[in-house]
């Protein structure tokens, strides 16, 4: 079980270190990025904006407008699927923006790679995890329609409490990820702060074999009706 963990981790890990300047092979350049980007954890690549609402110690409140992501997704019914399925996931959304679109062109890579979790609603019960990629701002609306019928265009826009944590090389496992948001909806809880449990988002900023300066979000949105991360045509 363990080296299967460990072998899905390496293989995301190729993954995103092509996406984020690897080659796949020696006859391609690696694939280019969006640079509108003012935040230090984006580290030069495009992110959605956000407006920072209010910081509580070590977790704030931000405001994202609307924007385009790019999604898909994958079940799971156990931590040890997490890695393998988000693998499945970002592959289908590489390929979109590698070309496998209505339009055959390349689009920017961005950051986050977000992570939409929805627990199954019982003990034998598959969770699904949507995994998306943000629309560069230059084509939010305009881009090329996904040629595979498991990628789809969504949108996002709302309020949502956020903590940053950190995890070393190469990137956290669904347990990591459920840890951190437990002790993050409890310290929410604790101090009195509303949001929705459930779904709750995994927001990842880095390739997996960067050392330092290394940054990953947990996501609740703040209980309002304008909250969504929803499909449209």
């Amino acid at each position: 079980m363990g080296s299967t963990k460990f072998l899905g981790a390496i293989i995301l890990s190729v993954n995103l270190l092509f996406c984020f300047g690897i080659s796949k092979d020696v006859h391609s350049l690696k694939l280019p990025v969006s640079t509108d980007s003012n935040y230090w954890f984006c580290h030069g690549i495009a992110c959605p904006d956000f407006k920072n609402v209010t910081g509580k110690g070590n977790f704030e409140l931000r405001e994202y407008p609307k924007s385009q992501w790019v999604s898909t997704e994958v079940q799971i019914k156990s931590y040890d699927e997490f890695t393998s399925a988000q693998n499945t996931a970002f592959m289908r959304l590489f390929h979109y923006i590698s070309g496998e679109n209505e339009a055959n062109s390349k689009i920017d890579m961005t950051a986050p790679v977000l992570t939409k979790i929805t627990p199954g609603q019982g003990p034998f019960c598959a969770s699904t995890l949507q995994i998306s990629f943000f629309v560069p701002p230059e084509l939010a609306g305009k881009a090329p329609k996904p040629t595979n019928d498991k990628v789809v265009f969504t949108e996002f826009r709302g309020t949502v409490w956020v903590k940053n944590f950190k995890t070393p090389p190469p990137e956290p496992d669904g347990k990591k990820v459920t840890e951190e948001a437990k002790a993050f909806g409890d310290k929410l809880i604790e101090s009195n702060n509303k949001f929705l449990s459930e779904p709750y988002y995994f927001a990842a900023y880095d390739p997996p074999f960067r050392l330092f300066g290394r940054h990953d979000e947990i996501w609740f949105m703040k209980e309002s009706k304008q909250n969504f991360l929803r499909e449209y045509n």
